[in-house]
């Protein structure tokens, strides 16, 4: 798989379904002491840094159309 098609399964994650594997994989790492933490070279969809990445890459997203919104 490339790089760009990695990305477009990544980003078509729902918000809902991407809020939840965060939160599961949060109180993975919370249970575990941080030994859950998965980041894998090729990546894959349910490691740790990449979900945290995308929410926080769609955090910052939502942030700045907010600013927009309000200029």
């Amino acid at each position: 798989m490339t790089h760009e098609e990695f990305k477009a399964q990544l980003e078509a994650i729902p918000n809902l379904e991407l809020a939840e594997k965060a939160q599961s994989a949060l109180s993975k790492l919370c249970s575990t002491g941080g030994q859950s933490f998965t980041m894998t070279v090729p990546p894959r969809l349910d490691d740790t840094d990449m979900i945290l990445s995308e929410v926080i890459k769609r955090f910052e997203l939502l942030h700045l159309e907010s600013v927009q919104n309000s200029i």
